[in-house]
Order: structure tokens, then sequence, then C-alpha cells
């Protein structure tokens, strides 16, 4: 395992539930921690650069409505804290506009200035983290150790539509977002396979081809020669359904969250669970 020093957690979107107890977990956990969201001050006390044993995070003030202020973050944990690139990187932010107030009921009434900030915030934005972070892991080299982990605080969006015009771009969002994580980690995953099955001898490797031509890519699901993952972190409630606020636990988040880390859990990308454990949950109804 990596010393503390060279752990780096940032966390962009850092509310009172689970951005605070996603900050308390990595802490915990050893990582240093960087914070990003638009208020002056994240879910710890501190602003400025911590040290391993600092009970604060490095907060960073940002427009997350601009994707550019992404990328800007990453270059001041690296810069301004003096940080290593993170390997891990937690989007925890969302954001949802109502219909007009003289339609509430309209889901197409929702004002173009609002549907396109939500939707930038919720996919362009986490899409343009993602993009410089497989730049920077990238640049790790090769080696059998995953380089770095994305994970998405989501909802059941992308599985389920909800008539309630106010959680629209909430729900396009977290679905257009979902759709390119998929995308990401089956091809990244996939490159750490291969670069994995190269560096096997040349009779290894031809009993892992054949294996992979009967079985599939997915023969190889659960090896984690990985240089990156991208997990999709749908909370559900004792029902199956959504969690919604009253069941919502930032502390299932960040159990959950740091043993996608640590390897400790390997579930598909698309991550249904509850009190912090994984579990295939397929209740769309």
């Amino acid at each position: 395992m990596a010393s503390s020093a060279s752990r780096v957690a940032i966390i962009f979107g850092t509310g009172p539930r689970i951005g605070a107890s996603l900050v308390k977990g990595f802490l915990g956990a050893g990582y240093r921690v960087a914070t990003v969201s638009r208020s002056g001050s994240g879910s710890g006390s501190g602003s400025g650069p911590s040290g391993d044993s600092s009970p604060n995070p490095f907060h960073i003030q940002a427009d997350l409505t601009d994707p550019s202020a992404a990328v800007g973050a990453f270059a001041k944990v690296t810069q301004t804290a003096g940080w290593p690139f993170p390997s891990v990187v937690v989007w925890n932010a969302s954001s949802m506009t109502a219909p007009d107030e003289s339609d509430p009921k309209n889901p197409l009434a929702i004002d173009g200035a609002g549907f396109d900030r939500d939707l930038t915030f919720m996919i362009k934005s986490p899409y343009v983290a993602a993009g410089e972070a497989v730049k920077a892991w990238r640049e790790k080299g090769e080696g059998v150790a995953r380089k770095g982990t994305f994970i998405m605080t989501g909802n059941m969006g992308p599985r389920r539509v909800f008539p309630v015009p106010v959680m629209t771009t909430l729900g396009i969002g977290k679905a257009g977002a979902n759709y390119w994580m998929g995308v990401a980690d089956a091809m990244f995953k996939e490159e750490g396979i291969r670069h994995g099955v190269a560096r096997l001898d040349h009779h290894t490797r031809l009993v892992v081809f054949t294996y992979l031509s009967v079985f599939g890519p997915r023969a190889l699901a659960n090896v984690d020669w990985g240089f990156a993952r991208f997990y999709f972190a749908d909370e559900r409630g004792p029902d199956g359904g959504p969690a919604w606020l009253k069941n919502l636990s930032g502390e299932s988040h960040a159990k959950l969250y740091l043993d996608l880390v640590e390897g400790k859990q390997d579930p598909p990308y698309y991550v249904t669970f509850r009190n912090g454990k994984y579990e295939k949950i397929d209740n769309v109804d």
C-alpha cells in the first residue's frame, strides 16, 4: 500500500451529509484530502494544505458549472498544496432546476440557462475532470497496481424515470454521466487487462487468450490489472428503491467508496448498495 504522503483524494462537492462523511472517511484512512465547492470552506475547518496528520482537508473554492474549474482544482492540489496528483477522484456534486413557477408541473418549462447549467455541472464538468485524471494516471507508467479510481455519487435516475418535474435535470444529469462512466470503465479496465496479459510469459498468455476466446472479455472481469476504474454509486433503501433523503447515509457512502478504492469490493461499474456494501439490486418498477 502506498504511503499516506502519496495517497491523495479529491472530492468535488462537499455537503453536510455525504461530503462530510467522505472527507472524514478518507482522512481517517490516511489520505490527504482536497475538497472543491463553490463555497469558501469545505466540510472541514481548514482551508490550506494539510499535513498527513491534519484533521482538515485542503479546500479549493471553484464554480463547477465551468468545466475548466475542475482542471484548475487539480492544478491547485499539485502546485499550491504540493501534493501528488490524486489517485482518487469523487464527484459528489449535483444540481437541479425547477420548472418555471408559472407552470410548476411542466417538465418542459425549465429555464434554458438553468437546464444548461445543471447538465454542465453533472455531465460535462465531471467528464472533463475524468479526462484530466486519466491523462495524469497514464503518466504514472505501467505496472500491476491500479493507477486511479473515479467515483460518482449517483442515484436511481439511470434505472427509473420519476414523474417529478423538479427532478428532471437531476435525472438527465445523472443518467448522462452514468453512460460515459460505463463506457470509460469498460475501456480502461480492458486496457489494464491487455497490459497485464502482455506481461505474462508466452505459454500463460496463450492459455489466457484461449480462455478469452471461449468466454469473452468478461471472463477476466474480476482481475484488477487495471489502469483505472470508474464507479457510479446508487444507494438504495430497504425496499430496493431509491434511498431518498430519509435513508441516505453518508457513512454508508464513505465505507463503500473506501472499499472500492482499496479493492475490498469488486462490483460492476454501476454499484447498487446498502449499508456500505454492494448488492445486486435490479428493482426498476
